[in-house]
């Protein structure tokens, strides 16, 4: 069974990005031809079963032992049109693969939750991308460079794990309808699985760690991976300035729910009274919190600071939203 794997990261201060591999077949669907001459189906025209129903099977040796097919791919590619299979909804992605039956699909895993990696193009077939047809599954997707330069794979954006991230992968050194997915969670380090599809040998460089920001309590994401109104609240820090980097305190990265720790204001409520002192401890490196006036570390932790509830307006208190969070 080819390998695949999946890694799951907090990407923006309150939404999950998985830097996801998603399945991949590992030898040619049963019932299709496999390129080398002739059908192997039946004389109705019927997809073959049992020893009739894959090149994979029916290969030998002069002993007559079976010999394993060649990973990755060396005969002619199957064109998935000729297999009379229709092309994925636009819904799920804007070409580059074929629906094929769910049945058919499911015998080339070991491990029926694998075939969840594929879309849906309806109750009974998914949409698997070309050039896992064209190759029968075997297969080594093409190296590219990935977020902020770490060595990749291209993946085919019909493949939900990489449509999710569409705004954050990119597409350079990619063909059509693919995306470049990063070998490691550029946050975790961990292997994400593109680079161990199928016939793939695995990653040839180290993982490649994103900076870290906010006097070390946050690290640098790229803009395009945080949701607009969360990346409002986000400043560069020592983020480098050319790279469209952000810094997300680690604290929002690592817990979606993260509840800031209660705390009350000295300076703030000495000048403006009680209704100012409840607060909450917040990253000092957030733009509305470094740019607040009055406000000081007041028992939060180390880089942190009491943020209030409450500030001064001219007419009367205002919510500055920090208790909200």
């Amino acid at each position: 069974m080819a390998r695949s794997h999946r890694t799951h990261s907090l990407f923006a201060l309150l939404s999950a990005a998985s830097f996801a591999a998603a399945c991949s077949i590992s030898g040619p669907p049963e019932g299709f031809d496999n390129g080398e001459g002739g059908s192997d189906g039946g004389d109705d025209g019927s997809p073959a079963t049992g020893a009739q129903s894959s090149s994979h099977a029916t290969a030998s040796s002069g002993s007559g032992m079976p010999v394993e097919p060649k990973c990755p791919y060396e005969g002619t590619p199957i064109d998935p049109a000729s297999l009379g299979a229709a092309a994925c909804p636009a819904s799920l992605c804007g070409g580059g693969a074929h629906c094929l039956p769910t049945a058919l699909v499911a015998q080339q895993y070991d491990d029926p939750a694998e075939l969840e990696k594929l879309a849906d193009c309806d109750a009974k077939n998914k949409c698997v991308p070309d050039f896992f047809i064209a190759n029968q599954g075997l297969f080594i997707p093409t190296t590219c460079d990935s977020v902020l330069g770490a060595e990749g794979r291209c993946l085919s954006e019909c493949l939900p794990d990489v449509a999710k991230q569409m705004d954050v992968l990119p597409a350079e050194g990619c063909g059509a309808f693919e995306r470049c997915v990063p070998c490691f969670d550029p946050l975790t380090q961990k292997e994400t699985g593109a680079c161990k599809l199928s016939c793939d040998p695995g990653p040839t460089e180290p993982p490649m760690a994103l900076p870290k920001c906010c006097s070390g309590i946050g690290t640098c994401v790229p803009g395009n991976a945080v949701p607009g109104e969360q990346a409002d609240k986000l400043g560069g820090d020592s983020c480098p300035q050319d790279q469209g980097l952000l810094c997300a305190p680690d604290v929002f990265i690592n817990n979606q729910n993260y509840q800031p720790a209660a705390c009350e204001t000295k300076t703030l409520s000495l000048l403006f009274g009680s209704d100012y002192k409840p607060g909450v401890c917040l990253p000092g490196c957030l733009p509305d919190v470094a740019g607040a006036l009055f406000i000081g570390q007041d028992g939060c932790p180390e880089h942190f600071k009491c943020a209030p509830c409450l500030k001064p307006g001219l007419f009367g208190p205002k919510e500055t939203g920090a208790c909200d969070l």
